[in-house]
């Protein structure tokens, strides 16, 4: 299927484990790009939640100066950050299933053109 997003909310995994917009702090965008990234076929956990957590301290950069502002945000995304790299991977292997059962139908009509008879390369 399609990659969905539900921000950080109730509907999504991470809403158990943090709120959407902490003290005002609008984490709602990093956090539908992490699940369309999640959703995504062959992409990576590791690289989806660094990617998370880069675009929030984007989001805290818009504080740099209002340093407590800034260092609380900062933290909170570390802490967003630290909760899906520690409890996502269910959330992960749910999308990745749905992400990729579209295509992951066995290519056999290109073996005519292959040389030698070694057997095609599967990419994972």
């Amino acid at each position: 299927g399609m990659p969905t997003y539900n921000g950080c909310g109730d509907e999504s995994f991470k809403g158990n484990l943090v709120p959407n917009k902490p003290f005002g702090f609008n984490f709602e965008p990093a956090c539908n790009g992490h699940d369309l990234c999640y959703g995504t076929c062959g992409s990576s956990k590791d690289a989806c939640d660094k990617e998370f957590l880069n675009n929030m301290l984007d989001m805290c950069s818009s504080y740099k100066y209002l340093p407590p502002l800034y260092s609380k945000c900062s933290a909170l995304a570390v802490i967003y950050y630290e909760a899906v790299h520690k409890f996502g991977g269910t959330p992960f292997s749910d999308g990745q299933n749905d992400a990729c059962k579209d295509c992951k139908k066995p290519k056999q009509h290109h073996h005519a053109g292959s040389s030698g008879g070694s057997s095609p390369i599967e990419f994972r």
